[in-house]
């Protein structure tokens, strides 16, 4: 039975190489530089490990890949960071390129959009400190984490944050000068309209 559905699996496109990377190219303006390479590193190690590659494996191989463990874990990292879609749109894009020739495997990526969908729908997100922690790290800011606290420091602005009853509370200290007592008080009127 294998070898029949290995016959009817023959895509043109590599599913690291043409799929995830073109549709990581096209939205590397909308999603955190880190989080890209997250998930290129991510499928790379899967590749490695279930030899879906097409160019020395097989591209069948990509049902063991969307049953594992491995990959609930990248579509647990993506919705952690609200992009769900992202990897919705790699699926699509999956679906797209091998509905003609990988039908088993185009099937299952479109049965994963519904199963995430599903999945997202039914879990109510709720805040927690690693969860912000790991946003801000994959949207590039410097985070540490002291006793509790997240802390995230930039030129000027120093931020401190908690979670508490689902809710973020943070304290922002921007550092400034003023050469007058009148530019001072305009500058605290800014913060406080923030």
């Amino acid at each position: 039975m294998q070898a029949i559905e290995a016959k009817e699996c023959k895509p043109d496109r590599d599913f690291l190489r043409h799929i995830v990377n073109r549709v990581l190219a096209l939205n590397i303006n909308k999603i955190p530089r880190g989080l890209a390479d997250d998930v290129r590193t991510s499928i790379g190690r899967a590749e490695d490990k279930y030899k879906f590659s097409l160019i020395s494996g097989d591209p069948m191989r990509l049902l063991d890949y969307f049953k594992s463990e491995e990959w609930w874990d990248l579509v647990d990292m993506v919705k952690n960071t609200n992009l769900t879609w992202l990897l919705e749109q790699v699926l699509k894009e999956l679906a797209d390129k091998y509905s003609s020739s990988c039908e088993p495997v185009a099937k299952k990526a479109l049965e994963l959009v519904s199963l995430i969908k599903d999945k997202e729908s039914q879990t109510p997100r709720r805040l927690s400190l690693d969860y912000v922690v790991r946003a801000l790290k994959y949207s590039g800011y410097q985070v540490s984490l002291k006793e509790g606290v997240a802390i995230v420091e930039e030129p000027y602005v120093k931020v401190e944050l908690t979670v508490k009853d689902d809710n973020i509370v943070y304290t922002i200290c921007r550092e400034g000068k003023a050469k007058t007592i009148e530019a001072f008080m305009a500058r605290l009127e800014k913060i406080r309209e923030i």
